[in-house]
């Protein structure tokens, strides 16, 4: 398991505003109760007792080709909880972003099945400008194998200088420097928007989530 990042990882992050992880975010067995959980969850059953703070899909609800998601899943249950307020992970996202220690925001859950819509291109800090100063830190955690063509979180690549803007890009995916384009699977992404940086979770358009 990673207990501390690299010279050259932290170099990597500042230069290009990402990191991705290839093994040893997340053990394998703790990737295994994660994928148990989520159906359970977005079947609407909270094993707290507590309703996510925001739910964006229901069954029956909602149209199926949407992306769905959950936000401060990690009250309604105790296995997504460990992760998102794993002490491990919040000191490893202190390190790339050169704080003394962070407090968690919020979670978000996401389920793309195939054929979904894309999320459009943004800043995750221009949702939250109450934050003074606006700075943040995010941590995306595949839980399956995937690739590049699956519908992936994107990059935009050293796109970490300027002022942070409220932004919408396009609906499909788009091809960008940021991506995973060789393919290489379950990726772990941590990705700092204290300087604005651009992403995107494009469209699912395989079997793979």
């Amino acid at each position: 398991m990673v207990e501390s990042f690299t010279p050259g990882q932290v170099g990597t992050f500042e230069r290009d505003g990402f990191l991705v992880v290839e093994e040893g975010l997340v053990s394998e067995r703790g990737l295994e109760l994660l994928r148990e959980r989520y159906v359970p969850l977005f079947d609407g059953e909270y094993e707290t007792g507590i309703r996510p703070d925001e739910v964006n899909w229901m069954p029956g609800r909602d149209p199926e080709d949407r992306t769905r998601q959950l936000c401060n899943a990690w009250k309604s249950d105790t296995v997504i909880a460990a992760q998102v307020l794993s002490e491990r992970t919040g000191r490893l996202a202190a390190q790339l972003a050169g704080y003394r220690g962070v407090r968690i925001l919020q979670d978000n859950v996401l389920w793309k099945p195939p054929g979904t819509k894309a999320i459009g291109f943004h800043q995750d800090s221009s949702y939250a400008d109450y934050l003074v100063p606006p700075e943040m830190i995010t941590c995306w955690i595949s839980l399956h194998e995937t690739r590049a063509d699956a519908g992936p979180i994107e990059f935009v690549r050293a796109r970490t200088r300027g002022r942070s803007r409220r932004r919408r890009g396009p609906s499909s995916t788009r091809r960008t420097t940021g991506s995973r384009g060789r393919g290489r699977q379950r990726p772990r992404a941590c990705s700092s928007t204290r300087s604005p940086s651009w992403s995107s979770p494009a469209a699912a358009r395989s079997t793979t989530v």
